[in-house]
This record gives C-alpha cells, structure tokens and sequence, in this order.
C-alpha cells in the first residue's frame, strides 16, 4: 500500500494524487513521513498534495497537534491559507 501510495501522489489525475495523500496520512509514522518528504523533494504539485495528506492526518497527543498548530502560526501565510485549513479541520 506504502508504495502505491508513494507513486499513486504524483499521479497526474488529481482525484487518485490527493487520495494517495490521504491514505499516507493515515499511515503513522511511516506515511507522515513520507508525505514531509514529497514537501521538501517533491514538486511543486506533489508538495501542495502531501500538505493536503497532512491535513487529514490527526494525531492523538493534543499537544502535539498544539505544536503543530503554533508552527503554522510560526510559518505563516499572506494570504491566511493555514488559517482556512485549521478553521476546516475544526
């Protein structure tokens, strides 16, 4: 699956890429690893993919979906891009 899904996220149908980005968010560790690998290796297409796969993914520990949380603030965006995106996963 870990493989399929790897190749399936550079897909250039947009429907099997961000499923594939989904599915490694599910994947603990091993999955979120991957998905923060294809945002610093991967192409611009494929990392904007893997942010969405990040989006889905939820960890269990509160604070540390809190660090996650003030890491974004930290990173920021001029066009409030991580805003929607916690307000969404609200």
């Amino acid at each position: 699956m870990r493989s399929l899904a790897r190749a399936s996220i550079k897909d250039q149908v947009e429907t099997i890429a961000l499923n594939a980005a989904y599915a490694l968010g599910q994947l603990e560790p091993q999955g979120i690893e991957m998905l923060i690998s294809h945002i610093t290796e991967g192409s611009s297409l494929t990392a904007e993919n893997a942010a969405y796969g990040l989006q889905g993914a939820e960890h269990k520990d509160e604070k540390r979906r809190a660090l996650a949380v003030f890491v974004l603030g930290m990173i920021g965006s001029s066009e409030g891009e991580v805003v929607l995106s916690l307000i969404s996963s609200l």
